[in-house]
């Protein structure tokens, strides 16, 4: 319950008061490690002690793909020497606790609300930020080779499991994240008054949970993903 407070404090700290500059609607793609096709609606207001600055808040629909995708297991207290909130961002990893879950088939598809930030460098260039914040995932199970480290001389065996995606999805930072998260940081080049190209890099959290619990007691796995981001911008 702390971490969600502090999440919220975070959002509202950065909530602007000015008049709203923009909406927009964009269509994007990205490729890499997780494929996704993502559609979202953003609503910009100016910070008035800030030239330049906007800030507001993003709606987005991402659907996440990838055939035999590599997750590893996800949860901070498990995969780092965690002892509180700060130390899940910041501890040192320990790779013996790490296992591997190779996804069959990844279909993913996750709504959520968070904030985006941009500035205005000039009439036609802009540089942005966008990150989700919580909503829900849905998407079919699949088959999931389970693969213990070996380095840690478990007794388990490597499984075939079922797995299908977390439902719930919160950014607490780091690998206190629950859940399928989607990022953004984009070079946008207005074409006109209405249409921009946008071009980034994508970066994309997505989790999926075992049938049943494994090492560990643990039945999450997460993949963090990174690519190349392309979208077309309408702004009214």
């Amino acid at each position: 319950m702390k971490n969600v407070i502090l999440v919220l404090l975070f959002c509202l700290a950065l909530t602007p008061s000015g008049e709203a500059k923009a909406s927009e609607v964009d269509l994007s793609i990205s490729g890499g490690q997780i494929y996704t096709t993502a559609v979202a609606y953003r609503k910009l207001y100016n910070i008035e002690f800030l030239e330049g600055l906007r800030f507001g808040w993003v709606t987005r629909l991402t659907h996440a793909n990838k055939s035999g995708a590599a997750y590893e297991t996800a949860p901070a207290d498990i995969r780092r020497r965690k002892s509180d909130w700060l130390s899940g961002i910041t501890a040192s990893e320990i790779p013996n606790n790490i296992d591997t879950l190779k996804v069959e088939n990844t279909q993913a598809t996750f709504a959520a609300i968070g904030y985006a930030l941009e500035y205005q460098a000039s009439q036609r260039w802009i540089l942005g930020h966008s990150l989700d914040v919580f909503g829900f995932t849905f998407g079919p199970e699949s088959d999931a080779l389970y693969t213990p480290n070996p380095n840690r001389g478990s007794s388990t065996s490597p499984a075939v499991v079922k797995a299908k995606p977390s439902n719930t999805n919160l950014f607490l930072f780091g690998d206190n994240d629950i859940g399928s998260l989607n990022s953004e940081f984009y070079v946008t080049y207005s074409l006109n008054d209405n249409y921009s190209l946008r071009g980034g890099l994508a970066y994309t959290f997505v989790e999926y949970k075992t049938d049943r619990k494994l090492d560990f007691d643990n039945d999450r796995f997460r993949i963090q993903a990174t690519g190349l981001l392309i979208a077309l911008n309408y702004r009214f």
